[in-house]
């Protein structure tokens, strides 16, 4: 992770990594004790949206992939965020017309976004959505 850091920084010095995303599994606590210190918020998984007190160093995700074949499932969640006033952080590792199994196709991914922004959402970045609900 910190080697991450650096790396980009070498790349890219005006650039850094403000959240991170845990792999497959829930974090366990020391690592989430050693993480909180370099990011501003980090996202699991839990496929939900967030709402109330929230624990930003383990933020809820929705990953499209597992929603791929069935968009009414994706309508649902953005339906149900909107009602909760939460925020909902989509997510995938790819978008492709033959997507990995981690992934979707563009037209997927794209009625997703036509809905959500139909929906009355903001769309942001993470970071900047943390930013705005900090205001």
């Amino acid at each position: 992770m910190i080697e991450n850091q650096v790396a980009l920084k070498t790349l890219l010095p005006e650039t850094e990594f403000k959240t991170f995303s845990y792999p497959i599994c829930p974090p366990r606590p020391l690592s989430k004790a050693k993480i909180v210190s370099h990011f501003l918020c980090c996202r699991a998984g839990g496929q939900t949206f967030n709402t109330g007190t929230t624990d930003l160093n383990q933020l809820s995700a929705y990953f499209l992939e597992k929603s791929r074949e069935d968009f009414a499932a994706v309508k649902d969640v953005i339906d149900r965020n909107r009602q909760a006033r939460g925020w909902l952080i989509l997510a995938t590792h790819d978008i492709s017309d033959e997507p990995t199994p981690y992934g979707c196709t563009p037209a997927f991914f794209g009625a997703v976004v036509a809905y959500a922004v139909d929906s009355g959402a903001h769309i942001l970045p993470v970071a900047k959505a943390l930013e705005v609900l900090r205001t």
